[in-house]
């Protein structure tokens, strides 16, 4: 029943207009930088809907979000998160709290802004920004350690000034020129899923060059370290090499060393007269 209202409402005329198309996009852009920052999209949002309400309108349950207190929090906690996620190390343990935090986040942007689906249903809007939060950040969370482990940490402050580039870029085109501001969301995505493609084929290569020599990769070490079996040489009297003679026995010599017995030549008879006569008494 939801889903048969909801695409005949997203198929009216009024959701097919150019503004409410921007709208749309826009908070499903904002949703998904939610995955990489948590603050700075929602702080984008605040500030944009207090300076020009026409351009991405609240609901009128999220009216709070322009409200000067909140606004100071976001902001501090936006400058807290752009700290925190440079520091090796400390930034895995930030990408495991805001696991929940970035959801909420995106939940809380796309249920808020008025938008083809959040008109409809606020909590199937809430669950859409959520999902598409959580999309971007398991991209996150995921290359983060791989970067870690490459570069020994050296390149994970460099890895989160662009992440921060191109969220505050991302978050301002989106509420200034929706379409533009989708575009660099894309870009962004693709950035990160190709960045994390080639530091895992680089670990990859760097595992596969550091298996010992003999060894093949992905053979466990007993079956691909055995070593091989050498024939021994074989003795006169069938004793293998290395072992030890009987006390009292002559030494035994490999067949190897043997010399081999000289030829004797035939006996000839050939110019042989015979033994002369023997006369009795007669000595020769």
């Amino acid at each position: 029943m939801v889903t048969a209202s909801l695409f005949a409402h997203l198929t009216s005329p009024e959701a097919l207009s150019t503004q409410a198309i921007l709208a749309l996009l826009t908070s499903l852009g904002l949703s998904s930088t939610a995955g990489f920052r948590a603050y700075l999209p929602l702080l984008a949002l605040a500030l944009g809907s207090t300076i020009n309400s026409s351009a991405l309108p609240l609901q009128p349950n999220f009216q709070t979000l322009k409200s000067p207190p909140l606004i100071i929090i976001l902001g501090v906690l936006t400058v807290l998160e752009f700290i925190v996620d440079k520091v090796p190390i400390v930034d895995h343990f930030s990408d495991a709290v805001h696991t929940v935090i970035r959801p909420i986040s995106g939940a809380i942007i796309m249920a808020g802004t008025q938008n083809s689906i959040s008109d409809i249903n606020p909590w199937l809007a809430a669950g859409v920004g959520a999902a598409l939060a959580l999309t971007f950040h398991t991209v996150k969370a995921t290359s983060r350690p791989v970067v870690s482990a490459t570069t020994a940490g050296i390149g994970n402050p460099i890895i989160s000034a662009i992440e921060d580039f191109l969220t505050v870029a991302a978050s301002v085109l989106l509420i200034v020129a929706p379409v533009i501001g989708i575009i660099l969301v894309a870009i962004l995505v693709l950035l990160i899923v190709r960045l994390m493609i080639g530091v895992v084929r680089r670990l990859r290569s760097r595992g596969s060059s550091s298996v010992p020599a003999g060894m093949t990769p992905g053979m466990p070490p007993s079956a691909s370290g055995r070593r091989k079996k050498t024939l021994q040489p074989t003795y006169a009297s069938g004793v293998s090499a290395g072992a030890t003679p009987v006390a009292g026995t002559s030494p035994i010599m490999p067949v190897s060393s043997l010399q081999p017995p000289v030829p004797t030549q035939p006996y000839s008879t050939a110019g042989y007269s015979g033994d002369p006569p023997t006369i009795p008494g007669q000595i020769h």
